[in-house]
């Protein structure tokens, strides 16, 4: 059975003073740093590889014109221990649920606390008309021959909204190949599952592969558990942000 689902798809010898940060910032209201979104702390930032390797997810706790420190969510037992000096970048969203990627360099990296700086935000071009939740689920994803789910192939779901998701995967796909993503998103809410499409493909690291899915139209039903299940989601790390 064939399916056409889509149609169209230098660091100063002076050290910064480093202030604690209100729920958002803005830094256009600091010298310098007009350029860089306003952060927020009630939601967490993840900090990648330059080839996109998640190594931690953390809330923000200071905040000076170069100078970013993330801390562990309460909850988390520790984080990696990444290179000084190395050339990182930061994701998160703003008090709107808006994306933001920054570039930095890491500066100070222990088991608690990565403190980054020299910040450069990274243009990013999002025509997204819904709010991309982060996560990191397990999940699978199937062939769209595989109507009886006999055969998962392993992913994790990285973040996901009600028009698509960022996925990643051992398994090689290509653009254009649809599949079927299934995974429980909030524990004992149930798996949900979803018609997908490969509109992205990017190198992870470690031989594993990033991808962007494009869901096909969901219904009324799937739209709304999906938004609850994004609502628990949110709700939750706010809670854990806020201890």
């Amino acid at each position: 059975m064939k399916f056409n689902l889509f149609s169209r798809f230098s660091r100063s010898s002076e050290e910064p003073e480093v202030q604690e940060i209100p729920d958002a910032v803005d830094p256009g209201e600091y010298t310098g740093a007009a350029t860089l979104p306003a952060f927020s702390r009630n939601v967490p930032l993840d900090l990648l590889l330059e080839d996109n390797t998640l190594q931690l997810s953390g809330k923000l706790t200071a905040f000076s014109q170069q100078e970013l420190t993330i801390q562990r969510i309460p909850g988390t037992i520790d984080f990696p221990i990444l290179e000084l000096g190395s050339r990182v970048k930061v994701r998160g969203y703003n008090e709107q649920l808006e994306p933001y990627n920054v570039r930095a360099t890491v500066t100070l990296s222990n088991m608690i606390e990565c403190r980054v700086r020299d910040l450069e935000l990274i243009p990013y071009d999002n025509h997204r008309s819904s709010f991309r939740q982060v996560l990191n689920v397990p999940a699978a994803f199937y062939t769209i021959e595989d109507t009886y789910l006999n055969m998962p192939q392993e992913c994790r779901i990285l973040d996901i909204s009600t028009g698509g998701a960022r996925v990643a995967s051992s398994y090689r796909y290509g653009e254009g190949d649809v599949l079927r993503l299934r995974g429980e998103l909030v524990k004992g809410s149930g798996y949900m599952s979803f018609t997908c499409k490969v509109v992205r493909v990017a190198p992870a690291g470690s031989g594993g592969f990033e991808y962007g899915v494009l869901f096909a139209q969901l219904k009324q039903r799937q739209i709304s558990d999906l938004t609850n299940d994004i609502r628990l989601i949110l709700k939750d790390t706010q809670r854990k942000l806020s201890d």
